[in-house]
């Protein structure tokens, strides 16, 4: 895989909304940052390579490879792209309040496991202050 720099990574990724807001660009590069839920890019760039890039995990992804396996199409540039179904979830009463986001579903599912022993660890992340990623 080729390593590009911020003007591929706006272009290829922040521009087409394939952006998840993982925060990897923004932790790394001094041009990306969170701003209110979106990556925006503060200022421009002249790097040919870069670690926004390199990290990203949208980037060099063959939408149209993957669509053809798992659906039998290309893929068509919609937003969520191809699906077979979308459903919801939300954790039960048990769940202490406020220790989760959203409905609480992987919280639950990496507590349940925890509890069993299914697994030694997890790890999480979560915003500070809306802007950055905490780890615990």
């Amino acid at each position: 895989m080729k390593n590009f720099g911020s003007n591929e990574l706006f272009e290829d990724v922040i521009q087409k909304d394939f952006c998840i807001g993982c925060g990897a660009c923004t932790e790394l590069c001094p041009y990306f940052q969170n701003y209110f839920g979106k990556t925006a890019r503060i200022f421009p760039c002249d790097r040919t390579e870069g670690r926004c890039f390199a990290h990203c995990p949208k980037t060099e992804v063959d939408l149209d490879a993957l669509s053809l396996r798992f659906f039998g199409k290309t893929y068509e540039g919609k937003a969520l792209g191809n699906y077979s179904e979308i459903l919801s979830s939300k954790a039960g009463e048990k769940m202490s309040a406020g220790v989760f986001q959203g409905g609480g579903t992987v919280s639950a599912l990496m507590a349940f496991a925890l509890e069993k022993g299914l697994i030694d660890a997890a790890v999480l992340t979560g915003q500070e202050n809306g802007i950055r990623l905490r780890v615990w």
